[in-house]
């Protein structure tokens, strides 16, 4: 729930996060083998289906259906579009109801600022979150959690601080400065073991799950587009952050087993 706000975000969307964490057996995880091992039989079960380096230009809407996508001038047709990306920016690729098209553009992500270290040797056996307070800031060790990511005796370090969306540009290079000098002082190790490190702006986020984002207010997985359905965490799919995204993939699977594809009313 990352925000640099706390008076804007919801307590009934933290507690339900808080609940859902309690009754996990671990808070935090790593998949065995890096995401590749998620990736990878992904892209061999869907084999030639698949296409890098695509963008999508337009929606294909047909007698009210979704029929297909196009994409370098070319028309991709299918039974079924599914929307992954930050719902926020559907309106662009398709006409829309008016006002739920005005309400997807209204939708406020996360954003913030991303520092990764390459070490050349383990500066620390920490397996849990690193979690400051001023700035706020998270850390993870993931070599830690998953030792095959790295060369036997090396470590890789993630870092991240919130940010403004509107200060994302402008403040990004200064946040990525301070957040260097937060991990530098927890572990003076790091400077003198660091191989390589790389630092990005990013939207984490889709919805800042604020008191007018909640799960009541974000949208549902249908859209009033028949065969056309939102995945990812801008949806009302219960969770925070990456559970939001999953659970809605998975909702989005028994919509369509269920209803064939039909339109929100």
């Amino acid at each position: 729930m990352a925000s640099t706000h706390l008076e804007r975000l919801s307590m009934g969307e933290l507690l339900q996060f808080l609940r859902t964490a309690i009754r996990k057996r671990r808070a935090f995880g790593y998949p065995v083998g890096g995401w590749s091992s998620v990736i990878s039989p992904l892209a061999a079960f869907l084999g030639e289906g698949i296409r890098l380096g695509c963008r999508v230009e337009k929606i294909l809407v047909k007698e009210g259906k979704a029929v297909g996508i196009v994409t370098g001038g070319e028309e991709v047709k299918a039974d079924y579009v599914i929307f992954a990306a930050p719902a926020f920016l559907l309106p662009s690729l398709l006409p829309l109801p008016k006002d739920y098209g005005k309400k997807l553009e209204r939708i406020r992500p996360t954003a913030g600022v991303i520092l990764d270290f390459g070490l050349g040797r383990r500066v620390s056996k920490i397996r849990d979150t690193i979690v400051t307070l001023e700035p706020p800031t998270l850390g993870w060790f993931t070599s830690n959690l998953e030792p095959s990511l790295v060369p036997p005796g090396r470590q890789l370090l993630t870092t991240f601080m919130p940010l403004e969306l509107e200060e994302l540009k402008e403040g990004a290079r200064k946040a990525l400065a301070r957040l260097r000098e937060v991990y530098l002082g927890i572990f003076p190790e790091i400077e003198k073991n660091i191989l390589w490190e790389r630092g990005f702006p990013t939207i984490v986020n889709g919805a800042e799950l604020n008191i007018h984002q909640t799960r009541l207010d974000r949208p549902p997985v249908c859209t009033p587009i028949q065969n056309l359905f939102l995945v990812g965490d801008t949806t009302n799919a219960e969770g925070a952050g990456g559970e939001i995204a999953f659970n809605s993939a998975l909702e989005c699977v028994r919509q369509i087993e269920h209803t064939g594809g039909s339109a929100c009313s």
